[in-house]
């Protein structure tokens, strides 16, 4: 084994090539041949997507409790942050201070949430809006809410009450 001093890092390391470590070596050689690299991996995606996408059926198939219970915790962390962002780390309603987590939401302000949600996912679901709003770092126009109290503003914008919605909100 050759120690020697990497032309590129310039730090000790084990001899690989042209004076260079292994590392350094294998991005020079990725940076050179980008092009022949993307071709390459094409071509093995394509010869082994059937069988890369069996193998992944079998394995949700044998693993499907397990996953369930990840995706589940990874929402709640999600939902955490968000309720905790847009509550200013209260974690409760705005307007009447319920605190249980399992009926917290996010309330569009502007009252056009199935509208938004219908746009960004082409869908009603509102779980990935948690993740839109942490990747678009906390856009203005939301609020939290209890189902409750969201329920209670859609059907007071319904009727056309704007004026009551803002007086609740005020006290």
């Amino acid at each position: 084994m050759r120690i020697i001093v990497c032309d590129k890092c310039k730090e000790e390391k084990k001899y690989y090539a042209k004076n260079m470590c292994k590392k350094c070596h294998n991005s020079k050689y990725h940076e050179k041949n980008k092009e022949k690299i993307k071709k390459r991996k094409q071509k093995n995606y394509l010869k082994t997507r059937k069988k890369d996408l069996e193998r992944n059926k079998i394995w949700y198939k044998n693993n499907k409790e397990e996953k369930m219970i990840k995706n589940r915790d990874r929402y709640w962390v999600i939902k955490q942050q968000v309720i905790s962002f847009y509550s200013n780390n209260y974690m409760k309603c705005s307007l009447c201070d319920i605190d249980d987590m399992d009926i917290l939401s996010i309330d569009h302000i502007d009252g056009d949430g199935h509208s938004e949600r219908i746009k960004l996912f082409g869908r009603r679901c509102g779980g990935d809006m948690y993740k839109h709003l942490i990747d678009n770092n906390f856009p203005d126009g939301y609020r939290v809410l209890c189902r409750n109290c969201n329920w209670k503003e859609y059907l007071l914008k319904k009727d056309g009450n704007v004026e009551k919605v803002k007086k609740d909100e005020d006290a």
